[in-house]
């Protein structure tokens, strides 16, 4: 059985380095999902995308989505940590897009929004990401990570790119709404519980950003129904439809 997340490096190499493009092709995946009694998709949208650009056979590729573990005990609060805050979670690279979240960072700031930026994440396009009111943060794991999570208010998910989308997920799990990009991964595992704007805007991301900062209905509506729908997604439930596509395929 082999598991997909997403097919990124296939339609986007440009956004991987070159040592991570050799990888892929040498990994020879789109052979080796040809050949897997069943493939575990982690959304629908991945398995749509393996199904067309891998002409794989439908009835071998099945969706079971990820989990969402429960929160953990958030760390103390940090002296560093900046009172008001948005919050992007991830690696920092071009699929990511973090520079498009800095840029609306600004954009808003300048149109009034009173929240600093913080990115918590390795990359290589950390360099080109510090600035003024901008906070990295390399090792934000465990404890810490959840202390983000909680405090921030709001989650950004700018990527262009996504197989499943875990972050927004996790932030509600931590009572914190979300903006995340316009892509069709969300209608899947959010739906109407975060507030949408197009990849790649900067300008509509701007927007959405001062809305969500200053919009304490709708931010607290949008945590609600997170939240809700983070809990449907386990890792127990996971499992068991993981246990069940390879009993079935064990069977054929």
């Amino acid at each position: 059985m082999l598991t997909l997340h997403d097919l990124s490096w296939v339609h986007h190499p440009e956004w991987f380095t070159p040592y991570e493009r050799v990888w892929h092709r040498a990994g020879r995946l789109d052979q080796l999902a040809g050949r897997a009694s069943a493939v575990v998709a982690v959304s629908a949208e991945t398995r749509a995308d393996a199904v067309v650009t891998w002409r794989l056979d439908p009835d071998r590729v099945h969706i079971v989505r990820s989990g969402v573990p429960p929160a953990g005990e958030p760390a103390p609060r940090p002296d560093w940590l900046p009172a008001r805050y948005v919050l992007a979670v991830g690696a920092l690279e071009p699929r990511k897009d973090p520079e498009l979240l800095v840029e609306a960072h600004a954009l808003a700031t300048s149109s009034g929004l009173d929240a600093e930026l913080v990115l918590a994440g390795r990359g290589r396009l950390a360099p080109k990401l510090r600035g003024p009111r901008v906070h990295l943060v390399e090792d934000a794991d465990g404890p810490l990570l959840q202390r983000l999570y909680a405090d921030g208010l709001a989650l950004a998910a700018p990527a262009r790119h996504e197989g499943f989308g875990f972050t927004p997920l996790e932030a509600a799990r931590a009572g914190t709404p979300s903006v995340v990009a316009d892509l069709a991964v969300y209608d899947e595992t959010l739906g109407d519980a975060a507030l949408r704007a197009p990849a790649g805007d900067a300008q509509a991301w701007a927007g959405a950003l001062l809305r969500i900062a200053t919009d304490r209905d709708l931010a607290q509506r949008l945590a609600a129904d997170a939240a809700n729908a983070a809990r449907a997604l386990s890792w127990e439930r996971a499992a068991a439809q993981v246990r069940e596509t390879l009993a079935k395929a064990a069977r054929r």
